[in-house]
Order: C-alpha cells, then structure tokens, then sequence
C-alpha cells in the first residue's frame, strides 16, 4: 500500500512524529468543519445576488455537509489504495478549485456543484484522512491525541466565521471565497505531513501466513474469477458492506445518525430562537461561539480522562450522547439569556465529548485495522442526517407556527435515544461472547469424545 493501509496498534510510536500528524488533522478538522459550518455566513450574501427563495439557496449549505461525511464509504478503500499522503492532497486541490469555481457561479445551481458537490467531496476525503491517521500513529494515548485533533473544529468554526465576514464585507462574498479555496490549499502541506508508517517486516510467521493465504485465494478461484476485469474487481473493493452483518457495528451507525440529527439543530436556530425570546442579535449570534469554546474544552478533557480511564470511556461516551440530547429537549426551560448561556455550555460540552470519543470507541470495538471503512461508513450513515435536518426542521418550525423549541425537541429525543442504544452494543458482545464459550465447549467436548473413540478402537 502506498501509505497508512494495514498498521497494526503494536506499532504506532505515540508521540514524536505523531504530534506532527495531530497538529495537521487539528489544522484538516479546522478547515473542513469551519468552513463547512460557516456557510451561514455567506448565506444572506447569495439570497441577495440571486434572488431565490431561501429553501432553494440553503440546498447549497445542505450538500457540502451531506458530501462531507457520504464521501467516507469511498474514502476509505482509497485510503487503503492510496494512503493518507495521496488522498489528503487530491481532497484539497479539489476543494480549492471547487471554491475557485464558486466564485464564478452565475446562479445558485451551479454553486450546488462547485461549493455543495465539489467542496463536500475535497472536504470529506480531508476529513476522513484526519481521523485515520491519528488513531493508526497512537495507541496509549488514543484518546488524547484525537481530543487534540478534533478541537480543530470548534476552532474552526469560530476562526472561519469571523473570517468569512470580514472577507465578504471587504470584498464582496465572490472574491471572498476565492480566498478561502486559496486556504483549501493548506491541506496539501497537512497531506505532506501523513508520512505513512513503517511496517514491521520482522515477524517471518505473518509473511509465511500471507504467502499461504495468497496460495489458497488462487486456488479456490475459478476460471470465470480469474477472467474477472481488474477494474471491475477494484469497484467491488470500494464498496465494502460486508460490516453490515455485523450487529455492533449496526448499532453504532445507527448512534452516529442519531447524533447528527442532534447535533445540527442548535447551531442552526439557537441564535433564532433566542432572538424569538427578545435577546438582541448580537448576544444571540454570541451563543454559537460559547457552544464552539465549551466544545473545544471538553474534547481536549475527555480525550485526557479517556486515556485514564479506558475500561469506562465506551459508557462515558454513551452518556455523553444521550445527556447531549436530553438537555435539547428540556429547551423550553431556558427562557432568559444567562440560561441559554447555559445551555449552549452544556450542548457544546456534551457533544464535543462525545466527538472526540466516538472514533476511539469505534478502533475499541472493531479494531484499528478496520477504522478506514469502519469509520468512513459510520460518518456516511451521518450525512443522511445533515441531509434531512433542515428541511424537516423547517417544516416542523413552519407547522408550529414558528415555535423553535419543538425541532429542538424532536432532534433532540432522537440523539437521547440514540445515546441509549448505544448500550445494547454491551449487550450483543456479551451475548457473541457467550455463543463464543459454547462453541468452545462444543469443540473441546467433541475433541475428547473422538480420542475416547479411538482409544478403544
């Protein structure tokens, strides 16, 4: 593989090159989730030039998102084709021409090509390689050391938004995303930094293992395999569903869904909302940023705690989700601004815990061998929500007669419920390691049974 493919935990360094790979994904995290949230930004700016309605301009902020996290379940068999080096730098120069080619966008349907396709896809493939990397360069400090790399996007979010603000004021929102695709192109030098690791060639049992196995996948293919097109094959590498039989990793998508339905509502109407309960709008817009300050403190927090506490981090992380949700449904109690401040604490610490969490978690689970198509296919089954949040909150919200707190409700009992599912996952890997002693009982007892057997006979 040309970089970053089957490395197993033994072997991360955890530390030295390792805190070079952390600030790049920090800096990877910073551009893609800071850009991609601050879309709000320029969203005013494109209602004016084009003069759509708002639900057929907001669809531009709606795909780069959705993109973002759909590009995982192929980025991460290109990952492993590629390596992280190859894959990050094409996922920026894509994204660099796709704001470059924004800029000269005439109506907003070719901006859902260049910023929500092109943008999303360059993002996405940036974003998954962040992940990845960190978790294949530590092991000890796992948790720490992704805490450190997904802070990135809370500072992101507040870097960028002041940014693109003052870009588009200065000069116009066109030449202010020329800029940011210039930006883009600092994924390029993060991309540089993934060094892939060096793989131990020691071991002469594992080489005689895969020579054997290389053996016997030639001999048990039949004619019509071996005729099968290289092309064709690869393409049925790309799409790898076979974790879909797996129940654990099932629930844990589902986990993921869940928290992204969550997750979206408050940093879109929290400032709306609290400008419905007479706070001006600029303590309202104020809110977003303490959501983005608390949730920066607590990934760098329980990514620290995790690393202590390793045999309790899967049910922190569950509580995290599930109390994530239940302080969006109890919205309707906080009614003045020092208790939306509260609030926005308590969501941004919530969550942000549970973000810097769940890629850990998941190499708990599934082990580090499989986080490239396990956690791009997680972060895939996440996109259908930023898919569908805002157009079924803006449906609730219009059906309400502009009541903001029902879609913080609504979101808000789905990640809950989200967070509690996530514990079945106990359940099913007691219940698989249940089944697993039985059958080991099985084969020891019919083992004894055939020696007794030819003994007498």
């Amino acid at each position: 593989m040309a970089g970053g493919g089957h490395v197993a935990a033994p072997n991360a360094p955890d530390g030295g090159w390792g805190w070079m790979v952390v600030m790049a994904s920090f800096t990877l995290q910073a551009l893609t989730i800071g850009i991609t949230y601050t879309f709000g930004v320029i969203f005013v700016d494109l209602l004016d030039y084009f003069k759509e309605s708002q639900s057929i301009t907001a669809w531009i902020g709606s795909i780069q998102p959705c993109l973002l996290y759909l590009t995982g379940i192929v980025s991460g068999p290109l990952i492993r084709r590629f390596g992280w080096r190859k894959v990050t730098i094409f996922g920026s120069i894509l994204s660099a021409v796709g704001f470059a080619s924004s800029a000269l966008a005439n109506n907003v349907y070719v901006l859902y090509f260049t910023y929500g396709v092109m943008t999303g896809i360059g993002n996405g493939l940036m974003y998954v390689t962040s992940m990845v990397a960190v978790q294949h360069y530590f092991d000890k400090r796992r948790a720490m050391a992704t805490g450190l790399a997904v802070s990135g996007s809370g500072v992101g979010t507040l870097t960028f938004g002041l940014l693109t603000r003052s870009l588009t004021d200065r000069l116009g929102w066109r030449w202010a995303l020329v800029v940011e695709g210039g930006i883009m192109l600092l994924g390029v030098v993060c991309g540089a930094i993934f060094r892939p690791l060096p793989q131990n060639e020691s071991n002469e049992d594992t080489k005689l293992e895969a020579e054997a196995n290389k053996t016997d996948e030639v001999v048990d293919q039949s004619p019509f395999e071996q005729e099968e097109p290289g092309c064709c094959k690869r393409s049925c590498d790309c799409i790898d569903l076979s974790y879909l039989k797996n129940p654990v990793f099932i629930i844990y998508c589902f986990s993921i869904l869940m928290f992204c339905f969550g997750y979206h509502v408050p940093y879109t109407y929290t400032p709306e909302r609290a400008r419905q309960l007479g706070i001006d709008s600029k303590s309202s817009s104020f809110l977003v940023s303490v959501m983005g300050m608390a949730n920066v403190g607590s990934r760098l927090l329980f990514g620290w705690v995790a690393d202590r506490s390793k045999g309790v981090r899967f049910y922190l992380a569950g509580i995290m989700l599930t109390l994530g949700g239940v302080v969006s449904v109890a919205i309707p109690l906080f009614t003045t601004y020092p208790l939306m401040v509260l609030y926005s604490v308590m969501f941004g610490s919530f969550t942000g815990s549970w973000a810097s969490l769940f890629p850990v978690i998941l190499v708990d689970l599934l082990g580090i061998d499989s986080i490239e198509r396990s956690l791009g296919q997680c972060l895939a089954a996440g996109s259908i929500a930023f898919l569908l949040a805002s157009p079924i909150s803006g449906l609730i919200i219009e059906g309400t007669g502009g009541n903001f707190d029902t879609p913080f409700i609504v979101m808000g009992s789905a990640e809950a419920v989200g967070g509690l599912v996530f514990f079945f996952i106990k359940c099913v890997q007691r219940r698989d390691t249940e089944y697993q002693t039985i059958d080991e009982d099985e084969d020891e007892g019919a083992r004894r049974q055939r020696y007794i057997s030819e003994s007498f006979s």
